[in-house]
């Protein structure tokens, strides 16, 4: 929901219906663009405060997909969720459930379904996961043989998403599916991040990720499978913000690690440490 009110009011106001607020972002030239934790039974407090805001922006996810055989998914892909991103995607879909069942119909709820958002500083460590093993010269596991295809989108597109999202004329409930079109697999991922950091990776291949994912302890932060998302009816809408690279993402947030010390601190996890040492027995 969109008002206008300063950072510490919306704080405020989220904190009485049980959001909790992560951190503030300040890539927006005036706007605040606020983080907030928003389980599904929070999304329904939440309605009860607000049941006749004019309209409605949620930022969902494509894990609330049931994976299907043929790609790319589409917005009427059936319901999941995806069991491999266990709690997070049972939260996600229940999110969506809520808005369905309770906004009126005729009101707009604009839902976006973003895949995996990478960024400076990112809040999981995906990006530094890679660069900080590369800059180190340490090796870099790759899940199975490395080779599922990943979707992927900058903060800056999410915001201009929600930007967009604000101006389109839906009523009622519309999902749309938000990412750049094109996609890379796992070990291509390393390889864009390798030529950025200048260095080679050392790659080894066959580590096991199960379900549910863990972005903080796996042995790498992206699982071995294929998410691609169709995302032509965010370009018919407008919705779809302006498409940046995946280069370009990613040097940016080469650029923040470098400037970040405390960033470039880090450990193997356990998944990783267990791993190496099987390899090696």
């Amino acid at each position: 929901p969109l008002h206008k009110m300063t950072a510490e009011q919306a704080i405020t106001e989220m904190a009485a219906v049980g959001l909790e607020w992560e951190e503030n972002r300040d890539f927006l030239p005036q706007q605040h663009f606020l983080v907030f934790r928003k389980p599904s039974a929070q999304t329904a407090a939440l309605l009860d405060v607000l049941p006749g805001v004019d309209r409605w922006v949620h930022i969902s996810s494509g894990a609330v997909y049931q994976p299907a055989i043929e790609f790319p998914w589409p917005e009427d892909t059936p319901y999941g969720p995806w069991s491999l991103w266990g709690q997070y995607a049972i939260e996600k879909l229940g999110c969506e459930m809520r808005l369905r069942e309770r906004r009126p119909a005729d009101r707009p709820t604009t839902c976006l379904r973003f895949p995996i958002v990478l960024g400076p500083a990112n809040y999981a460590p995906r990006e530094e996961f890679v660069f900080n093993r590369l800059l180190d010269d340490e090796v870099i596991i790759l899940p199975g043989d490395g080779k599922a295809v990943l979707q992927f989108l900058s903060i800056y597109e999410v915001a201009e998403a929600v930007a967009n999202a604000v101006e389109v004329t839906d009523t009622g409930f519309e999902p749309y599916n938000v990412a750049a079109r094109g996609f890379t697999s796992l070990d291509g991922f390393v390889s864009i991040c390798g030529e950025i950091a200048g260095r080679e990776p050392r790659l080894r291949r066959g580590g096991v990720i199960p379900a549910p994912f863990d972005p903080y302890g796996s042995v790498f932060p992206f699982p071995n499978e294929n998410y691609v998302l169709d995302v032509s009816k965010s370009h018919e809408h407008g919705v779809a913000p302006v498409e940046r690279t995946l280069t370009d993402t990613l040097a940016e947030a080469f650029e923040a690690l470098i400037s970040s010390p405390e960033r470039r601190r880090w450990e193997r996890n356990d998944a990783e440490t267990a791993w190496l040492t099987r390899a090696a027995s």
